[in-house]
């Protein structure tokens, strides 16, 4: 099939989660891997022609992430000293330096 019957029938496809990113997929544009997984699960659910309704595949990898999903994935949780690393990171690009300048200067 070819890239335009493709945003075609995207197209005609109902107004869910993932019907945009699908469409600008298509068109070739980047998309976020949030946008990513919308998109696929719009396109694996066909178009949600039956409506947005959790799929009901727990095997499928992306299924905690799918946006109708009824399991959703964990929050990642840091500990406090890849906070308190980021927390310096940031710190440091926001005063003109990188991430690696701070970690050479603090070993020294």
């Amino acid at each position: 099939m070819k890239i335009d019957e493709l945003i075609a029938q995207a197209e005609e496809g109902k107004a869910f989660q993932g019907k945009n990113e699908l469409i600008r997929h298509y068109q070739g544009k980047r998309l976020t891997l949030s946008e990513a997984v919308k998109a696929n699960c719009y396109e694996c659910m066909g178009y949600y022609d039956g409506g947005a309704e959790d799929c009901g595949v727990p095997s499928c990898p992306l299924y905690p992430y799918a946006p109708y999903s009824n399991v959703k994935a964990p929050k990642k949780r840091l500990s406090e000293e890849t906070r308190a690393k980021m927390r310096d990171r940031m710190t440091a690009r926001k005063m003109g330096g990188s991430g690696a300048t701070l970690l050479a200067v603090e070993k020294q």
